[in-house]
């Protein structure tokens, strides 16, 4: 990748009015436009320091001052990007930070793409990608414990691990292509026991880590709850209730949701969306049809399922598999059960969860069920997880790669040339996940995501 020639400015704080703003500022000729468009207050111009903050006036081009403000510097490459950068804090007018912008761009700047401050990062060595993707994930994480993920991730001990698993298989390698050299020789006569006796813990390494893909899925992007059940049984009153919320309208008439209402809520340091959907019954005929086909849609997508039920006197109420992985069955309204009948139905339903959504009753004991099945522990931030699916899938080539090494040296004439083969695929696959070898259309979709101004 060639280091970029051109400077690049852009707003580093959300637009809006406030206390202060930051404009950042970063290229080889940032610290020519910098000194262009500042002044001292006794008109000379100031120099900049590495790493202090200076206070000057804002000026136009005739010279004339719009604004006042501290200007920090940072020298290459002991920046953000590795260039020259400047970070002008001014007062938190968008106006102001307009006109910044547009100064910096008459003195030769240029407007920065979303992600392009930590792309620059990225192409002058000072992350992988595996740290700039958690720059986005930190930015947009909804919960402490997320930040708290992908914090670990930026300083680098995801890519820590990534790069001793490599190293390991470069060890591999390297004894493979000496037996390649020096094959005559017999240097090696153990050769096959020793790479399995290796290969397998790198194998089981990897596998581990790529188990730890929930975890991250649900720290950084939060579960998807969906609340099923026919018409009037309390899916809206559930709603509300788990959410303490009144984001969902309740009625004694049938069909009253007819298309999906979501509440989000952290659960024990998770962001989980609550899902209220339309009652799926028989003859719905119109929109309360549409609704009940997007219910259908949604139950699929859904992390977890809380089918809601209401038991009835006269009904026989038979006891349904739960798949413990995906479904959770309740049953509702139990303030209008008596205490001999809801005793005997809990006992004849002894997997599903007794609630009372509008008295507020037996919801602890849903949200720890919600939480068991999620697989949510207080210890999900406390290590480094897998946060992409660019990443599992990366990982998921190195395993399959070092899985087929393996079934080759179980074969006692095993071919050298192929097992180099495989462990050099896994290799490859690594260099793609760190960002190494990856090609321009998976560095692109990571940046694609981020923020002007990161």
């Amino acid at each position: 990748m060639n280091t970029p020639a051109d400077t690049i400015v852009a707003p580093a704080t959300p637009f809006g009015f406030g206390g202060i703003s930051v404009v950042r500022l970063s290229g080889p000729f940032s610290e020519k436009i910098v000194y262009t468009i500042t002044s001292l207050p006794n008109g000379k111009k100031p120099l900049f320091k590495p790493r202090q903050s200076t206070h000057t006036l804002l000026v136009e081009k005739n010279g004339a001052t719009f604004d006042d403000g501290l200007i920090t510097f940072f020298k290459s490459p002991s920046s953000y990007t590795g260039e020259d950068s400047f970070e002008i804090s001014c007062h938190g007018n968008p106006t102001i930070v307009q006109k910044i912008i547009d100064r910096c761009c008459e003195e030769g700047a240029r407007m920065a793409e979303p992600g392009e401050f930590t792309r620059r990062s990225f192409i002058n060595g000072k992350i992988d990608l595996l740290q700039a993707e958690s720059v986005s994930s930190l930015i947009y994480s909804k919960s402490c414990e997320g930040a708290s993920l992908n914090h670990k991730i930026l300083q680098g001990k995801l890519s820590k691990k990534i790069i001793e698993i490599k190293e390991k298989i470069i060890t591999l390698l390297i004894m493979v292509e000496f037996e390649l050299d020096f094959s005559e020789e017999d240097l090696q006569p153990d050769l096959r026991k020793n790479l399995l006796s290796k290969i397998k813990p790198i194998l089981s390494e990897i596998e581990k880590l790529l188990s730890t893909r929930k975890e991250g899925r649900l720290l950084t992007e939060g579960a998807l709850v969906v609340i099923t059940g026919k018409p009037n049984v309390g899916k809206s009153t559930l709603l509300n209730s788990l959410t303490e919320t009144d984001r969902a309208i309740t009625s004694p008439i049938p069909g009253t949701t007819r298309d999906s209402i979501e509440v989000s809520l952290l659960l024990f340091g998770v962001p989980v969306r609550f899902c209220d959907t339309a009652g799926i019954r028989k003859g719905a005929v119109d929109v309360e049809q549409e609704g009940i086909r997007r219910t259908k849609i949604l139950t699929q997508k859904a992390d977890l399922v809380l089918c809601l039920y209401e038991y009835k006197k006269n009904h026989t109420n038979k006891q349904k598999p739960v798949d413990l992985r995906q479904e959770i069955h309740i049953i509702n309204k139990t303030d209008l059960i008596m205490p001999g009948e809801l005793k005997n139905l809990k006992k004849l339903l002894p997997n599903y969860v007794f609630i009372s959504a509008k008295k507020k009753d037996g919801l602890n004991i849903l949200k720890r069920k919600i939480k068991d099945l999620l697989g949510i522990s207080s210890s999900l931030s406390n290590t480094f997880s897998l946060t992409t699916a660019r990443q599992r899938i990366a990982l998921e080539d190195t395993c399959n790669c070092l899985a087929a090494g393996i079934k080759l040296l179980q074969d006692n004439n095993f071919s050298c040339e192929l097992l180099s083969f495989e462990l050099c695929s896994a290799l490859d696959s690594i260099d793609s996940l760190l960002g190494t070898t990856a090609p321009n259309e998976i560095i692109n979709r990571v940046f694609s995501s981020f923020c002007v101004g990161k």
